[in-house]
């Protein structure tokens, strides 16, 4: 059974197996799938502590965009991630703590849950929006991937 690294760890995978995805939001709970919504896709899910938590990088990788916290939406944080070629997104932070181009570790804290105004853009309550796209392509629903601790 291949042994998946710590977060403050690199992941020991043996080639050709993939470790889960390190959970973004640890303790949260779902509170919005993936799928269509007030008649659009809602390319993510959303899942909250109900508080400020610590919001963490799903896997290795490099911030690609950056978008400050500002406005009613909150902070939004994509990272590429070559070792797995995909990307992931994070959307309504209240607080940043990486830039576009920095390189990230797995389980490395990017983030803060929330946003100034829950409500205006982002449905009721403080939570995070997360994104999965593979390859290059479209969304997929972030439930299709392992993480650890699973998301619930």
């Amino acid at each position: 059974t291949a042994q998946c690294a710590k977060p403050d760890q690199k992941p020991s995978c043996p080639p050709g197996q993939s470790c889960p995805l390190q959970n973004p939001n640890p303790g949260a709970t779902l509170t919005s799938p993936f799928g269509p919504r007030w008649g659009r896709l809602h390319a993510g899910i959303d899942y909250s502590t109900g508080g400020a938590a610590r919001i963490l990088a799903a896997e290795d990788g490099i911030v690609k965009e950056y978008a400050p916290v500002g406005g009613s939406c909150g902070g939004i944080i994509s990272i590429k991630h070559p070792s797995r070629n995909l990307e992931t997104r994070y959307l309504h932070m209240q607080r940043l703590l990486v830039t576009a181009g920095q390189q990230v570790k797995r389980g490395q804290q990017i983030g803060v849950e929330g946003n100034q105004k829950p409500g205006i853009c982002s449905g009721p309550g403080i939570h995070l929006h997360y994104e999965i796209y593979p390859g290059g392509g479209g969304a997929v629903n972030p439930l299709s991937y392992k993480h650890s601790p699973p998301i619930r």
